[in-house]
C-alpha cells in the first residue's frame, strides 16, 4: 500500500475516532478498509466523481498527477478549469486494469470530501446495524 494512501486512511481513522468515540475502533477500521481499500468500485463511480464538482478547489492536483507539463497548469492551479483535460475532469477517480475507485491522495480536497462523505454514511449505516 502506498504512504499517501496510509495517509489517507489514518486521517479518517483518526477523525471518526473522535466523532465517534463510542464506536470500537477495530469497527471503525474495518469500515475505512472496506470504503477505501476493499470495495471502492462500490463506493466511488466515475459519475459520483463528476457529481460534486463543489468538492474541488481547483488546487493543480489533477495536473500534477499527470506527470506531463500542461499549458494550462500555471503552478498553482488549472487556467482552464471548465475546459480541462478528461484525464483531469476524472481525477480523482481511477480505472486502471479493470480496477476502478477513488484515488487516496490526501493532498486532493476533492478526494478528502468525497471520502468523508462516503464514510459518514457508511458509518452511521453500521451505526444502525449494530443498534439493532
Amino acid at each position: 500500500m502506498p504512504i499517501n494512501s496510509l495517509k489517507f486512511v489514518k486521517i479518517f481513522l483518526d477523525k471518526f475516532s473522535r466523532k465517534y468515540p463510542n464506536l470500537p475502533t477495530d469497527i471503525l477500521a474495518d469500515i475505512i478498509g472496506t470504503v477505501l481499500m476493499e470495495a471502492p468500485r462500490k463506493y466511488f463511480t466515475y459519475d459520483m466523481v463528476q457529481e460534486y464538482p463543489e468538492f474541488c478547489k481547483q488546487c493543480g492536483s489533477c495536473c500534477k498527477q499527470r506527470n506531463q507539463p500542461c499549458r494550462y497548469f500555471n503552478g498553482k492551479t488549472c487556467d482552464e478549469y471548465e475546459s480541462r483535460f478528461d484525464v483531469c475532469a476524472e481525477f480523482p477517480y481511477y480505472e486502471i486494469n479493470g480496477e476502478e475507485g477513488l484515488m487516496l491522495d490526501p493532498g486532493c480536497q476533492f478526494a478528502l470530501k468525497l471520502a468523508e462523505m462516503q464514510l459518514e454514511k457508511e458509518i452511521k449505516h453500521n451505526i444502525e446495524l449494530l443498534e439493532c
